[in-house]
């Protein structure tokens, strides 16, 4: 797990020192160590996060040549988790390793199934493979976005990142907002995030999930779509009992396998169903001494948020999990940011967000600070078993239609959005259980009443995990999740911040929203700090912080004031 870049000039070779300003402004993602590769008109860089194989022998970007002299180098974000399996079937085809990491299987892979190589692997990743004879370069994203990728044109070069932020050290570019596309993101900014190529910022782009970016020669440029959802689902014979079964074992063996680390493993636990069922199935595989090949010593810390005195506190969940399973628990007690905290979290984010970022943020922290840096987490698990109340709004005929359109085009890329950049601040992996592939084809597979039935959403999730989980957790129909109270900080330490938002000229003078209706319904109740600590006022705060948010992006990126926060 990692902060990768490129660089390809079409007219020029590429210098030391514009490639290692380029691949230190992702330090955050890979403070263990660094590499760089150049040839020519064509470098990659590397932030390593040393999860597998820790020694040197795993540096970024990674050589290696095979018994017919093809050559490949390869910069790699992200996590193969069946690259035990994978090794072994390419040992016996005669291939060798020098490494235990996952890394040089990725190489081999791709050396002997070519494109094809990507539907052998269980896992999450953003890499571009170099290939030293042809200069060609093959540049992927894993099926469901899990690992970011973007890229930035210019007149005569292309760049690619894992963050947008690293873009701020090209000279040659200019941060501009789009605003066609500022516009689409303020009118549904859940949304935004997997329906478009295109970024708020203008001539940077991300590569979509499941889709591969192809340079022949290092200048002639293709993106083609290699994952299809659609083609990966056919309808389930099985009983609702033989579902059962099937689910479980599929996402016990989805934990099983991402567990394999060189590292120590945490789990967020935030009372709801999702991060519960992981933390007590982690438990139960543990206490079962499971066959789970290439585990650390610790995979059983668990981390924390609590908002005390909110409605969004959810310590009394929590607390049930951890006394029934008898595990520690390491809470952090979110305390309102200051304005440079707010300002700092939104340079991270690089983008907009339905709320503040810093409460997760501070989670991420809190795990590297405890010497942790992977987590299992539940995410997902909404967006594909129907965890919010909107689902059950919609009709059947349109049901499943909606669900895939949702999954990947909804809600569920702006999340993994937002979770990879704030735990990647803080150089922590995050793995999602509930995303192994092969659970979400079988997910899709099932029938309405497998996935809402009994009067629950989730069915077959709850029902599968009843055993595991405590009852009042499993079958808990509240849904608050990580938010940010906003309602409550805006009257106290983010107060003038927002009051600076209404008299600034960018917000007076801006082509992207309605200043004056936003000025109309906030600014008063703001001014005389009557912010109320209720779901509406929450609602309204995170209607204001969309607006916010652009407003400091515009201060940050725009403006060019980011080395403040760094």
């Amino acid at each position: 797990m990692c902060g990768i870049t490129g660089i390809i000039h079409t007219n020029r070779q590429v210098s030391f020192d514009e490639i290692d300003r380029f691949t230190n402004m992702l330090e955050h993602r890979g403070p263990d160590d660094k590499g760089i590769f150049i040839k020519d008109n064509v470098a990659f860089g590397h932030r390593r996060l040393s999860i597998l194989d820790l020694s040197p022998a795993g540096r970024n970007p990674l050589y290696k040549k095979f018994d017919d002299g093809s050559e490949y180098i390869i910069t790699y974000n992200g996590e193969i988790f069946n690259f035990i399996e994978l090794k072994n079937e390419l040992i016996k085809y005669g291939y060798r390793f020098d490494t235990q990491t996952d890394t040089e299987v990725i190489l081999a892979a791709y050396h002997k199934y070519g494109d094809e190589c990507l539907h052998h692997f269980n896992g999450m990743w953003a890499f571009a493979i170099l290939n030293l004879q042809t200069n060609d370069i093959f540049i992927s994203r894993d099926r469901f976005g899990i690992k970011p990728l973007y890229y930035c044109t210019t007149p005569s070069s292309l760049y690619f990142a894992s963050e947008i932020k690293a873009f701020l050290a090209i000279p040659e570019y200019s941060f501009e907002f789009d605003e066609i596309e500022v516009r689409k993101a303020l009118s549904n900014v859940v949304n935004y995030e997997g329906n478009s190529h295109y970024t708020i910022f203008k001539n940077i782009y991300k590569l979509l999930p499941g889709y591969n970016l192809k340079i022949k020669n290092g200048i002639e440029a293709s993106v083609e779509k290699w994952w299809f959802l659609e083609n990966n689902i056919k309808e389930t014979s099985l009983s609702y009992e033989e579902q059962k079964n099937e689910f479980k074992y599929l996402l016990l063996d989805a934990i099983k396998i991402r567990l394999r680390s060189d590292v120590n493993i945490g789990t967020s636990l935030s009372g709801g169903v999702d991060s519960s069922v992981i933390a007590c199935a982690i438990n139960h595989l543990f206490k079962e001494n499971s066959n789970i090949q290439r585990i650390p010593k610790d995979l059983q810390s668990i981390f924390s948020i609590t908002f005390p005195g909110s409605f969004l506190d959810e310590k009394e969940f929590i607390d049930i999990v951890i006394k029934e399973k008898n595990i520690k628990v390491k809470y952090l007690s979110i305390s309102e940011p200051s304005e440079f905290d707010i300002i700092k979290s939104t340079y991270f984010s690089e983008n907009l967000t339905i709320s503040s970022l810093y409460p997760i943020l501070q989670m991420y922290n809190l795990m590297r600070k405890n010497k942790v840096t992977v987590t299992l987490d539940g995410h997902g698990s909404d967006e594909l078993l129907c965890g919010y109340s909107f689902y059950l709004n919609w009709q059947l005929n349109n049901f499943f239609p909606n669900l895939i359109y949702n999954f990947e085009k909804g809600i569920l890329p702006a999340i993994l959005k937002n979770f990879d950049i704030t735990s990647m601040a803080s150089g922590v992996e995050v793995r999602m259980p509930f995303l192994d592939h092969r659970l979400v084809s079988f997910i899709f597979s099932l029938p309405y009443c497998s996935i809402i039935g009994n009067g629950y959403t989730k069915r077959i999730l709850r029902e599968s995990f009843d055993d595991l989980v405590p009852f009042s957790i499993i079958y808990r129909q509240s849904k608050i999740g990580i938010n940010s109270p906003l309602n409550s900080w805006f009257n106290t330490n983010l107060n003038n911040i927002v009051l600076s938002f209404f008299e600034d000229n960018f917000s007076k003078n801006n082509n992207f929203f309605d200043y004056k209706r936003l000025y109309q319904k906030f600014f008063e109740k703001t001014k005389l700090k009557n912010w109320q600590n209720n779901l509406e006022d929450f609602n309204q705060a995170n209607e204001l912080w969309i607006h916010l948010n652009l407003f400091l992006l515009n201060h940050l990126y725009i403006e060019n004031n980011w080395k403040k926060y760094v």
